[in-house]
């Protein structure tokens, strides 16, 4: 097991504010560099923390440089719902907890899985080894070894600080759901489902639907009068009079509306925000990731809204106007956000903004939308994968000369990494972005030993995954694919597989397609296994259920 002692090894500088990034001479935007940090490391994905290598292990950092937590973690970390999951590099199965945003243990990295249900509710599983007869859990990377869960914690999580209510044997506890204050239980034994609130006190019992949402946490209740719906608040008032044949449910503060066959969005506040006048409104990806939903999609970026009419796609605005005409066909098109690359049959590739901009791409190997940067900005590649960024009008902000680039979880700064040796990493302020102030301390302070020259490569240290997913395996400290990227791609992929048919497949394999560059000879397993989707999708007759397990695996090796 390997020691607990902080991480002092390094000396890191903050930089508040200094001259514009010299990296082109005839982008729109210029980019102020906020801080710089020694070491090698990245955001970690969904978050403004960094992820830092250390010499026996992996350890957080602020983005003015200063040091949050022990060096004592592996390289693979998420934010989900604003819990950075983690696993301590001690080689134990049950090696997983949680980190708040500051870098602060929440949950304590004893778990064998961390299943977070919201922002406030989390699961801690413990588990034990088992047989290929009966198991929850299979490590299909690198051994074959299988697990039974033995407990489950349930935790409630309150500004930053978890707090764990009780503990359930397996026999009492096969699945959970929350709803904002309210967690429902469904018991293993009886299958009966129990509603406890924030402070586990049980409100209801026997409810019958493990997605039963409480009453008590309903905002907005949808009502039927004369074959039309509206919508009363809590109280019963009336916020939106019976006007729409059907009203779905709120996901990222929008529910969709139809008129018959037209779409349209409402908000959380019962306000029409974009009217029942369309084919569809999408869904978009790559924006800013937000603990409440936690994703880093919904339907609004940037005050744009995307919609299909008669099967073309564009854009529309927050006041309803279009900004970008509805001309090109919906399955030729991948949305990224507040832009879109259309792909015409020689290959030529077009940045449409939802502006109404229209951008010639020339020059690029590969040009990958950048995670939580809303179709705002795109990472580019040359030949020999070297690393750039454009916006959305196809301007260059940062030339293909670095070896890894990404875009904080607020979407707000952009970590510039131009050479993997020489162990500095910069951050830069994005147009909108205020550089935070250190707190504490000043890194600069931090004077510790320097790092080594060149540290080996980290030891396999991934917890046994579900049923679908594969263990991970530490890699060394070099080039990399942009995972995140990739994960959101395969996260869009299957979404739209949920309506499976021959031009949905397109468009799925499109997007498979560049995950798999995104991944390049990184991870060749979860390559192996998107050419196994490909496949798939080209075959007539296969399961759409049975490619979205596959790409669920390739997530988990992810």
């Amino acid at each position: 097991m390997r020691g607990n002692r902080k991480c002092v090894m390094m000396t890191v500088f903050a930089v508040g504010a200094a001259a514009a990034m010299p990296l082109t001479a005839s982008a729109e935007i210029s980019l102020e560099k906020a801080y710089e940090v020694a070491g090698s490391g990245r955001f970690v994905n969904g978050s403004n923390l960094l992820i830092m290598e250390g010499n026996s292990g992996y350890y957080l950092t602020s983005m003015d440089g200063q040091i949050k937590s022990e060096e004592i973690y592996g390289r693979t970390t998420e934010n989900e719902y604003g819990m950075i999951i983690v696993n301590q590099n001690n080689g134990d199965f049950n090696n997983t907890g949680a980190l708040n945003q500051n870098g602060q243990e929440m949950i304590p990295t004893k778990y064998g899985d961390i299943d977070v249900l919201n922002d406030e509710w989390a699961l801690g599983i413990t588990l034990k080894e088992a047989t290929a007869d009966q198991y929850d859990y299979k490590n299909l990377w690198g051994d074959e070894a299988y697990y039974l869960i033995d407990t489950v914690d349930v935790y409630h999580v309150t500004d930053g600080t978890a707090t764990c209510h009780t503990t359930f044997p397996r026999e009492n506890i096969i699945d959970a759901q929350a709803y904002g204050s309210y967690i429902n239980i469904q018991d293993r034994a009886t299958s009966t489902v129990d509603t406890y609130d924030a402070s586990f006190q049980k409100v209801a019992s026997d409810v019958g639907d493990i997605y039963a949402e409480p009453e008590a946490n309903v905002k907005l209740i949808v009502y039927r009068e004369d074959g039309r719906c509206g919508v009363k608040d809590a109280q019963g008032n009336i916020v939106i009079e019976p006007s729409f044949s059907m009203i779905g449910d709120f996901r990222y503060g929008y529910a969709e509306v139809y008129s018959d066959d037209k779409r349209g969005l409402i908000d959380e506040q019962g306000n029409v925000a974009v009217k029942p006048v369309y084919d569809d409104v999408e869904r978009l990806f790559y924006l800013p990731y937000v603990n409440e939903y936690g994703a880093g999609y919904g339907y609004n970026v940037n005050g744009y809204f995307a919609v299909v009419q008669d099967g073309k796609f564009g854009y529309i605005d927050s006041q309803g106007n279009t900004t970008m005409e509805p001309k090109y066909s919906e399955s030729a098109i991948e949305v990224n956000g507040a832009s879109a690359i259309l792909t015409d049959l020689e290959g030529n590739r077009r940045l449409l903004a939802a502006d109404g901009t229209e951008t010639v791409l020339e020059g690029y190997e590969r040009i990958v939308p950048l995670l939580n940067g809303s179709g705002i900005y795109y990472r580019t590649e040359d030949a020999e994968y070297n690393e750039g960024m454009i916006d959305w009008h196809g301007n260059e902000i940062i030339p293909c000369e670095n070896d890894d680039i990404m875009i904080s979880g607020d979407g707000k700064y952009v970590l510039v990494d131009a050479d993997y040796g020489d162990s500095m990493v910069e951050v830069y302020k994005l147009p909108g972005a205020e550089t935070e102030a250190p707190t504490g301390e000043t890194a600069a302070a931090a004077e510790t030993e320097a790092p080594a020259e060149e540290t080996a490569a980290a030891e396999t240290e991934a917890p046994a995954e579900k049923t679908t997913a594969a263990a991970e395996t530490e890699a060394p400290a070099e080039k990399t694919g942009d995972t995140g990227s990739a994960k959101a791609l395969l996260e869009s992929a299957a979404a739209l597989l949920d309506n499976d048919s021959a031009e949905i497949r397109i468009s799925v394999k499109i997007l498979v397609q560049q995950a798999a560059a995104t991944i390049g000879d990184q991870n060749e397993a979860a390559v192996i296994l998107l050419d196994n989707v490909l496949e798939m999708l080209e075959t007539e007759g296969t399961d759409a259920a049975g490619i979205k397990g596959i790409i669920s695996s390739v997530t988990a090796l992810l």
